[in-house]
């Protein structure tokens, strides 16, 4: 497999004063502040007296000071944050010129032309062929009725004629319906449209000629499947020969969602000035209609501890960023514009500040959400990271080199996008460019009419057809006939798989994947053995070459309410002679001596035997081998700092539970004599932050189960798994597989999920099947 490749609506004087007022407060906010938009804010507090938090149970009330977070969309964080690393002031493309939207084009003339572009019946008139699409010309008029005429042309004769609509459907994020609205008229004929598009289409219309655009839900006929098969197939050739793709937001609110493009513009010019970009980036800015040709008022940098920041934190919470579609429809644009209500704004600009936004928006969080815990750093915005992946994939970006990253990376980096129906999860990324251009996208057929579990299936078939591992068998999570009943162990439990089990189901995301982005020398089981797949006459198996490691002799899911909490129930201190729960206070508040907390966790060190190399494998481990940030681990003796904090502060103390258990499968002695002391555990601790090794842990956690193999190899796997499981590491393949025998006499395997098994990650097995005497060796491996 290649690595990606990182390079990293009134009058003039009406619209002046109106964004004058909505700039001054930006202005206002920022003076006296020198601490304006500096690094990236990893700044972790931690408070001593923490209030209680309350989990509602069936029977009592349980109570914890923190609870581990799952960290959304962590893959894009980690394609940020390598890409932004990349990215130096070598590849920054100059924009001297202020961005100005493109103009209006003219209406093409074939569109006049009686015999060439003629008015399609309506709703929708058979496409001659699939050089043909319907456009949408919108008639002039200043107000009243909307009228518009359906025009079946060439593709190619429309060229730079057009422009293309990418729109969301978030009625959360529009103003109020106003009665009779949702009617236009088409070819004379009346029809129905959704609000969202109405409005823009209101917004489009000039007053004194027509406009020509292209719309999904106006242009296709969304009840006929082969005329989406034949749309979602030209859908990349429609947007590149349209002048510019409008991306249309909603009718901005009341308040500050209002402001939101000012917020934005100055963000970037704040991050501008700072850098000393002046000589080398245009001033950002954006404009209002009825007048293109206004430029917003200049505004000072802007403080980090100014609530100007929330109006553009809203922009991206607009549902367009989590849209499948809207990647393919801004990354293969010649030119993009954003709208909200009458403003317009630059994609740049938009890139430009989610990525400054995403790098400081722990530092600017508590100046807006007042009541966020203090000393918890934020979840990144989900619509802020996918804006700036979606920007690093646009082909018109003006200040970096676009990325391009192969199609298996696409799809497992857009899981949590969300579309409509579960096809479009792969339709929709079909026009994205990638590494792999003769790869999936130009193999795949669309067909709306096959099931999702056919399309899933002719995905896997052509991604194991391509050179190179089965990476994709990497994707694999199923999911298990347990997951809402109540169960003592796995060893019951079913797989829920629809088809062949080494098949990606791509519209669920159930977990973080191991596999990192790009290749790691830390995430290297199988990459030295040479990846091999034997062709099947059926098309349901697939037979790969691999090692068996092991059998697991027992799992156990982590799938419960209090496995990343942090801070012990008062309950648990009951069994200690030393404390009297009745001579505490009776409220929920109750806290442990300190001299009795410090005791319980010195008698936990001792009875699982915690040395340094225990406590650094369990940190990394626990973690699935990544930080926080969802990058393989760097900083070994500060993600242990992490660890033990979070061990210090009442934290995961079920994990030296597990060491314990471990040792004794195993057959070895706890060594309690050479077991570390608290003060030994407190001093690894400095610098440390409990709770983002607490998030981490839930995340990494997150569907998976703890194992141990029945010769002692331990670590984290799929919430499926269960005894008797197989472990084997497959050729080429960054981490191991759990397989589960079928139990007839083909000896095929169902495929479980991907494993992090500390001891087999850095090549170990294949430095074992290679050598001349060893014990292990490859085999055909045959999934079902």
């Amino acid at each position: 497999m290649s690595e990606p490749r990182h390079p990293f609506v009134e009058g003039y004087e009406a619209n002046q004063q109106c964004q004058m007022e909505q700039a001054r407060a930006l202005e206002t906010a920022s003076d006296g502040d020198d601490n304006r938009l500096i690094d990236h804010d990893d700044n972790w507090r931690e408070l001593e007296d923490e209030k209680d938090q309350v989990f509602v149970g069936g029977v009592r009330n349980y109570y914890y000071k923190s609870k581990g977070r799952w960290i959304p969309q962590r893959g894009l964080f980690n394609f940020a944050k390598l890409d932004q690393e990349q990215l130096g002031s070598f590849d920054f493309r100059s924009m001297h010129h202020p961005l100005t939207p493109p103009q209006v084009p003219l209406l093409p003339s074939v569109i006049g032309d009686p015999t060439a572009g003629k008015e399609g019946a309506y709703p929708f008139a058979p496409l001659p062929s699939e050089k043909y699409a319907r456009f949408l010309e919108i008639l002039p008029a200043d107000s009243g009725e909307l009228r518009c005429r359906l025009h079946t042309a060439k593709i190619s004769d429309c060229r730079l004629g057009y422009e293309y609509l990418s729109y969301s459907t978030d009625k959360s994020i529009h103003a109020p319906a106003e009665p009779n609205q949702g009617r236009m008229v088409i070819n004379g004929s009346s029809g129905q449209s959704r609000e969202v598009l109405i409005r823009l289409l209101e917004t489009l219309r000039l007053p004194e000629r027509s406009r020509l655009i292209w719309a999904p839900h106006l242009c296709i006929d969304v009840a006929d499947v082969n005329d989406r098969n034949r749309h979602t197939k030209l859908a990349a050739t429609i947007i590149q020969n349209a002048s510019r793709t409008i991306v249309w937001l909603g009718s901005a609110g009341l308040g500050n969602y209002n402001t939101g493009f000012a917020s934005i513009c100055a963000v970037v010019n704040s991050w501008r000035a700072r850098t000393g970009l002046e000589e080398h980036l245009a001033e950002a800015s954006y404009s209002t209609k009825p007048d293109p040709g206004f430029q917003s008022p200049k505004q000072r940098c802007v403080g980090s501890l100014s609530e100007a920041w929330l109006p553009a934190i809203e922009v991206f919470r607009s549902s367009w960023f989590t849209s499948t579609w809207s990647l393919q429809e801004v990354s293969v644009a010649r030119s993009v514009t954003v709208m909200q209500s009458d403003k317009e704004i630059s994609w740049d600009w938009i890139g430009l500040s989610s990525s400054i936004l995403r790098e400081n928006l722990g530092r600017l969080y508590g100046v807006w959400h007042r009541d966020w815990p203090e000393g918890k750093r934020p979840i990144v915005e989900e619509g802020v990271l996918s804006a700036y992946f979606m920007y690093r994939l646009s082909q018109s970006q003006s200040c970096f080199e676009p990325v391009e990253l192969l199609f298996h990376q696409l799809l497992s980096l857009t899981r949590q996008f969300k579309c409509r129906i579960g096809h479009d999860r792969i339709y929709a990324l079909l026009g994205v460019p990638t590494a792999d251009a003769d790869g999936v996208a130009n193999r795949l057929k669309v067909d709306y009419g096959v099931k999702e579990p056919q399309l899933n299936h002719s995905v896997a078939c052509h991604l194991a057809e391509m050179d190179g591992p089965a990476s994709f068998l990497g994707q694999v999570h199923h999911d298990h006939d347990g997951r809402h009943k109540m169960r003592v162990s796995n060893n019951s439990l079913s797989l829920v798989v629809d088809g062949s089990s080494w098949v990606p189901w791509w519209q669920t995301a159930l977990s973080d994947p191991i596999e990192p982005l790009v290749p790691h020398a830390d995430f290297s089981a199988g990459t030295a053995l040479r990846p091999r797949i034997l062709k099947q006459p059926d098309p349901t198996k697939l037979v790969v070459r691999g090692v068996w490691v092991d059998e697991v002799e027992s799992a156990r899911s982590l799938d419960r309410y209090n496995t990343f909490w942090r801070g012990r129930d008062t309950s648990t201190y009951s069994k200690h002679v030393n404390f009297d729960l009745s001579s505490g206070p009776g409220s929920p508040t109750l806290k442990a001596p300190p001299r009795l907390e410090r005791a319980m966790l010195g008698d936990e060190l001792r009875a699982c035997g915690l040395t340094t190399i225990d406590l650094s494998q369990l940190a990394v481990t626990l973690s699935c081998g990544k930080v926080w940030e969802g990058t393989p681990v760097s900083d070994i003796e500060g993600h242990v700092a992490d660890y033990a904090r979070c061990i210090l502060r009442n934290g995961l103390w079920w994990s030296l539970d597990w060491l314990r258990k471990i040792k004794r499968q195993q057959g070895a002695d706890p060594g309690q004599e050479q077991a570390m002391s608290v003060s030994d555990l407190e001093a690894l601790s400095t610098g440390g932050s409990s709770d983002r090794f607490l998030d981490c842990a839930a995340t990494a956690g997150r569907n998976r189960a703890t194992f141990v193999s029945k010769h002692g190899i331990w670590g984290l796997g799929p919430d499926a798994m269960k005894q008797g499981d197989k472990f084997c590491v497959v050729s080429g393949l960054a981490a191991p597989l759990v397989l589960r025998s079928n139990n007839h006499k083909d000896n095929s395997f169902q495929v479980v999920g991907s494993a992090y098994a500390f001891d087999v990650m850095h090549g170990e097995v294949a430095e074992v099947a290679q050598s001349k005497d060893g014990w292990l060796t490859e085999s055909w491996i045959q999934l079902i």
